[in-house]
């Protein structure tokens, strides 16, 4: 009976920690997230073809993401170190030098800023919450 409930207990524990991994998808350098970086930190590496605030955190129960590369879509969700309009305008000033054309922007109490560039479109979107700065950065195909 003492070692079926050893059994019990080991199998439960190695089913409960097996359900807590908190790696990110392998990155194109071919190293995993679960080393070194928090994940919220590396994985912006993946995202080369937008500005990324530095101090930001990623927050990763808003982030869906599909592709790679510059092929991306999806939401990356993220916690600048940055005030609101000083989030809005790092994002106007850093997107034209990766080649991003602006479409429109509102700076209001809900900031939306639009972008375009060959095949997609970005729209950033930031907003304040709990004395924090949100952005969601929205990237999709564009329309042909």
């Amino acid at each position: 009976m003492h070692k079926i409930y050893i059994c019990l207990l080991v199998l439960t524990t190695l089913i409960l920690t097996s359900c807590n991994r908190t790696g990110v998808p392998m990155l194109s350098t071919g190293v995993s997230g679960t080393e070194g970086l928090p994940a919220e930190q590396l994985s912006f590496a993946k995202f080369k073809d937008i500005p990324i605030p530095d101090g930001s955190v990623m927050d990763m129960n808003n982030t869906v993401i599909f592709g790679s590369d510059d092929e991306w879509f999806g939401r990356l969700s993220l916690i600048p170190n940055l005030s609101h309009a000083e989030t809005f305008d790092f994002f106007r000033y850093e997107m034209p030098n990766l080649n991003w054309k602006e479409i429109t922007n509102v700076r209001s109490t809900s900031s939306v800023l639009s972008y375009e560039k060959e095949n997609r479109v970005v729209t950033i979107q930031i907003t304040n919450s709990y004395g924090k700065t949100l952005c969601a950065v929205n990237m999709s195909p564009k329309k042909q």
